[in-house]
């Protein structure tokens, strides 16, 4: 096992941006060095930015970027698969918003739920928007991750909204991919 790069850790050794660098760099023995020596928490990222688009699991956030590897890493240290509220996109809804198929069909292998659903709400807590795993891969044009969502009983009649999505667009191609399917 290679010696990560610790020079990212303070001299207590607790830097919160360690295990973000980490799993940005799909360092994978920075994961468990993080993981074993340090102790940090895998489901939660204490240095999240405060913006909609940033995961607040280092699962997430692996998934988010892709990286396979280092999502089973994270598991194998106690990543939790599932999100815990409501109101933050799961592991999967992050790999089937970005386009990583190989992630997204190693989560569903190990059984993730597909229809799990995230909402977003206003400073007075009123619904934004929300969205599931199959939502966000037809929004984003992955025909071939909504075809492994459907394969693996993801409901088509669960809607996910978000101003910005042409829902006569995502409503062809998701009567296309039905069609083929």
């Amino acid at each position: 096992m290679a010696i990560p790069d610790i020079s990212a850790l303070n001299a207590d050794g607790l830097d919160e941006t360690f295990l973000r660098q980490c799993i940005e760099e799909n360092d994978i023995s920075g994961i468990a060095y993080a993981a074993n020596m340090y102790n940090f928490d895998m489901n939660f990222l204490p240095d999240t930015p405060d913006t909609s688009d940033a995961p607040e699991t280092p699962l997430c956030l692996a998934c988010k970027l892709g990286f396979l590897e280092a999502a089973k890493e994270l598991v194998s240290w106690g990543a939790r698969l599932e999100s815990y509220t409501d109101e933050e996109p799961s592991p999967l809804i992050w790999a089937a918003k970005n386009g990583h198929i190989e992630v997204v069909k190693w989560l569903v292998e190990q059984g993730v739920d597909v229809n799990d659903y995230y909402e977003m709400t206003d400073n007075y807590g009123d619904i934004e928007w929300g969205a599931t795993a199959l939502t966000e891969a037809l929004a984003n044009g992955y025909i071939d991750i909504a075809s492994i969502l459907l394969n693996y009983g993801a409901s088509p009649f669960i809607n996910g909204y978000r101003e910005e999505i042409n829902i006569a667009d995502i409503q062809k191609k998701f009567w296309r991919l039905l069609w083929n399917y």
